[in-house]
């Protein structure tokens, strides 16, 4: 029993380790600056680097360009928009079951700093919302040539 004892006496102790080590994973998360996944959010995206910029695929099939609005405000991107039921405006009696959401949606990510907002494209294609952030001139990777002395 007394091992027992030391071991609640030192419990404290080993929360506040663990809370450390809990919230150093948070901030080292490599998502974080993108914005936080969401589980079941709509619609779906995929971010991604393709080195001149960071591009934002989102899932979005049936709808039109003009469903969607992309803005950004500060470091801020949202894309929202409606989407209608497949089948109108009547809604059956009950679903048996329902996966594919109706209604409003809105998503927003934190971009990096490095980016030029004021030169990102969005288009709509095959079901798929490409928006496209090109990176600032100074954080693309740029080669040096090693020259002779």
């Amino acid at each position: 029993m007394p091992a027992l004892a030391a071991r609640l006496e030192l419990s404290p102790w080993m929360d506040l380790r663990s809370l450390e080590n809990a919230l150093q994973g948070f901030w080292q998360n490599p998502a974080l600056s993108l914005g936080v996944p969401a589980a079941n959010a709509y619609p779906p995206v995929n971010i991604f680097d393709r080195g001149d910029a960071a591009v934002l695929t989102f899932e979005a099939p049936g709808l039109k360009p003009g469903d969607f609005s992309v803005s950004i405000e500060g470091r801020t991107l949202t894309v929202s928009g409606e989407r209608s039921s497949p089948n109108g405006a009547r809604q059956p009696l009950g679903f048996l079951r329902r996966e594919c959401p109706s209604g409003s949606f809105s998503r927003s990510f934190l971009l990096p700093q490095e980016l030029e907002a004021d030169k990102a494209s969005a288009r709509y294609e095959a079901g798929l919302l490409t928006v496209e952030v090109p990176k600032a001139q100074p954080a693309r990777p740029q080669r040096i040539a090693v020259q002779n002395a």
